[in-house]
């Protein structure tokens, strides 16, 4: 497997990568789609189990395991697209078995099915987890860059009115009006909003590495084809 797209070292740097963005748009649809995965997930399998005593389930079940292992394929094919890793597919086949209880004993013992699963589900909290910190830190950054524009609203009399907005410079003692104080808010928030960007690859690239751990990490003949990773 490819490691994940690099982008610049450099503080600033991050702001014009292309990788970036990529990152940021691959983060941004993982919270939804680890929502629908579980919702299928727990579903399919609860229905799948709650209807296996009359034997109607087991084709339920049958049909998450394989749904399961075309979403581990998209997700994959996802991380191609905005990460840049790459997942090679070998020409290897293997004869399917005869009969439905066979196909279905085969999937149901299948590692890399369960392996696959695991990662649809642990990608709802991985999804959750990415979304509550990217609120956090863009609702900051914004709101630390907007502190300009809410001093001069406030000025004009207009929408709001700020109180004890420079508190922080007279308890610092340093001498400076509340307009300057605003702009050095300003200029905090462009930092921290680059740094998020920084914080936003690092999630990017960590999304990454969990997938090629959930991922098959061997040469294994499936019944299509055999998944690879290239190192």
């Amino acid at each position: 497997m490819k490691e994940n797209r690099k982008t610049s070292a450099g503080f600033f740097d991050v702001v014009v990568e292309k990788q970036t963005y990529l990152n940021i748009l691959y983060l941004m649809v993982s919270f939804p789609l680890g929502i629908a995965y579980f919702i299928f997930l727990t579903t399919g399998l609860s229905l799948g189990l709650g209807l296996s005593i009359l034997f109607v389930g087991l084709p339920v079940i049958y049909l998450v395991f394989v749904i399961s292992s075309k979403l581990m394929r998209f997700e994959q094919k996802l991380a191609e697209i905005f990460l840049g890793m790459r997942f090679v597919y070998t020409n290897e086949t293997r004869p399917r078995a005869i009969g439905f209880l066979r196909n279905f004993r085969e999937t149901i013992f299948d590692v890399d099915i369960w392996r696959s699963m695991m990662y649809l589900i642990f990608k709802f909290f991985i999804g959750m987890l990415i979304f509550s910190i990217a609120l956090v830190l863009i609702s900051l950054s914004l709101g630390l860059m907007s502190v300009p524009v809410l001093y001069q609203l406030a000025e004009s009399g207009i929408f709001i009115e700020l109180h004890g907005f420079h508190g922080i410079t007279d308890y610092l003692d340093l001498g400076i009006s509340p307009y300057q104080e605003s702009i050095i808010w300003m200029i905090t928030g462009i930092f921290l909003g680059i740094a998020s960007l920084h914080i936003f690859n690092l999630m990017a690239f960590v999304s990454g590495q969990i997938l090629h751990y959930m991922s098959p990490v061997q040469k294994k003949i499936k019944k299509e084809k055999a998944l690879i990773l290239v190192k």
